[in-house]
């Protein structure tokens, strides 16, 4: 059985095949890359050693990896969201100057997605009142 790459490797090779990247941005995804990595390692352990764990007293307690994995997955997009513009979306700014990929789509962050996702429902359930006219 082939091995999967390491989830910093794949970080890398996925932002590499959408951007060019310069040494900032791929010291960034090695950082983020690395806490990627650690999870992994501590998802391993849960699967190896359980989901539950004996804690000082003797009581079933969830692992402690469990909470570190989850911490370093945050780290890791804390690190990520560094690529996402201060300024997206603002007046006069342009999908080239947000690091846009070889499709011409500029990123977007994931609160854009999810206010877009919002307002889609917002006006979904408007038009749905209304009687579908628009």
């Amino acid at each position: 059985m082939a091995s999967t790459p390491a989830a910093s490797v794949r970080l890398i090779a996925a932002y590499e095949a959408e951007y060019e990247l310069d040494e900032a941005q791929r010291a960034a995804l090695a950082i983020a890359g690395e806490h990627l990595d650690t999870a992994e390692r501590l998802d391993a352990a849960v699967r190896e050693q359980g989901v539950t764990v004996s804690g000082s007293s003797g009581q079933t307690v969830a692992h402690p990896a469990i909470a570190e994995a989850r911490q370093q997955r945050i780290a890791a997009f804390a690190v990520l969201k560094t690529f996402m513009s201060a300024d997206a979306g603002a007046a006069g700014v342009d999908a080239a100057s947000l690091g846009q990929s070889d499709e011409g789509v500029a990123a977007r962050s994931p609160a854009s997605v999810k206010a877009s996702k919002a307002a889609a429902t917002r006006w979904g359930r408007a038009r749905a009142i209304s009687g579908g006219a628009e």
